[in-house]
């Protein structure tokens, strides 16, 4: 596991999470915002994904829209700076470009976990070879790991 989670207990939320919260209170991503703080996690997130999660809601159910303010209030969500294009164009030789952003925010923000549903991810031998000092997870594996 990179970083003691005992010490920096912050997990970063792709807008696949956040979007997955706001659609389902009963899913994992929803406990994962819900129950992570509780344990001392702190949930960060980018301006980027949150923009992101915004327009996939506004597209797909607007009236789910207004959940944002909500999730964010709720899990005392840190809405992080996003990474320069030096970061990103970083980021992006470990990841595609479209997810590169998102990566970078994540360790510009020294988190421990990003949380993501993306399943590619978690299995991309590039990543893995990249040895980053974060480790990815699924609200699913991240809630058998940390949330008991």
């Amino acid at each position: 596991m990179p970083r003691s989670a005992a010490k920096n207990k912050r997990v970063f939320l792709d807008a696949s999470v956040i979007v997955a919260a706001a659609l389902s209170p009963s899913g994992g991503s929803f406990r994962c915002l819900h129950e992570a703080p509780l344990q001392g996690w702190q949930c960060l997130t980018s301006s980027y994904a949150m923009n992101e999660a915004y327009g996939a809601l506004q597209r797909k159910r607007p009236d789910r829209v207004g959940i944002l303010v909500e999730l964010v209030g709720m899990s005392r969500m840190k809405i992080v700076r996003d990474a320069n294009s030096r970061e990103v164009e970083q980021a992006s030789l470990v990841i595609d470009h479209k997810d590169a952003p998102i990566l970078a925010a994540s360790l510009k923000s020294r988190s421990t976990i990003l949380l993501t549903l993306d399943q590619e991810h978690l299995f991309d031998p590039q990543l893995v070879r990249a040895r980053l000092p974060i480790g990815m997870l699924t609200p699913g594996m991240f809630t058998q790991r940390y949330l008991v």
